[in-house]
C-alpha cells in the first residue's frame, strides 16, 4: 500500500516537472527566435552596405573611363537626374559630356532598383590648387532600412548634411 501511495503522489509532482520545463524550454525558444530576427536584420542591413560600396566603385570607374567629363565636372552636383535624351548608341559618337549624363542615369537607376528608398549623390569635395577643376568627389549612397516611422531605423541618420538621408548612408571620396 505504501508504493502505491509514493506513486500518486509522484504522478502529480512530475506533471509539474513537466509543465516547468515547458516552461523553460517556450522561454528559450523565444530567445532563439529574437536572435534569428537580429541575425536577419544584420545580414539585410550588410547586404544594402555591400550594394551601396559597390555603387561607390561603379561611379568612380565611370568617372575614371571619362576622365575628360570629370574633368569638367560633369559628374559632380548629381542629384536624382532625369533620363537623358542622348542615349550614345552605339551608332551614333558620343560626347564626354553626354557619356557622364548617361553615365548617372544609370548608375541612379541602378541605386534606386538594388536599394530600398536609395539616392546618390556625387559632389565635389576637393578642388586643385588655384584652379576650378575637382580632384576629390565625394559619392554619399543613401538608403532606408524599413519604410516604417516607428521602427529603430527611423531615428538613424546620416553624417551627410548636404543631402537629405534620412536613414543608413555610405560616404566615400574618390579621385578620378
Amino acid at each position: 500500500m505504501i508504493a502505491r501511495r509514493q506513486t500518486g503522489m509522484q504522478s502529480g509532482f512530475t506533471l509539474l516537472e513537466a509543465m516547468i520545463a515547458i516552461v523553460v524550454i517556450s522561454i528559450g525558444l523565444l530567445g532563439l527566435l529574437g536572435l534569428q530576427t537580429y541575425a536577419i536584420t544584420a545580414t539585410q542591413s550588410s547586404q544594402y552596405r555591400t550594394l551601396a560600396s559597390i555603387a561607390i566603385q561603379d561611379i568612380a570607374a565611370r568617372m575614371q573611363a571619362n576622365p575628360r567629363a570629370a574633368d569638367q565636372g560633369f559628374y559632380s552636383a548629381i542629384d536624382s537626374p532625369g533620363e537623358p535624351s542622348d542615349k550614345c548608341r552605339s551608332e551614333t559618337p558620343c560626347s564626354p559630356e553626354a557619356m557622364a549624363r548617361l553615365d548617372v542615369w544609370q548608375w541612379s537607376q541602378g541605386i534606386a532598383d538594388t536599394l530600398p528608398n536609395g539616392r546618390g549623390f556625387v559632389d565635389c569635395a576637393r578642388t586643385e590648387a588655384g584652379g576650378s577643376r575637382c580632384s576629390v568627389y565625394r559619392v554619399t549612397i543613401g538608403w532606408r532600412l524599413r519604410d516604417h516611422a516607428d521602427d529603430q531605423t527611423a531615428g538613424l541618420r546620416c553624417a551627410d548634411t548636404r543631402h537629405d538621408i534620412h536613414g543608413a548612408c555610405l560616404i566615400s571620396e574618390v579621385a578620378p
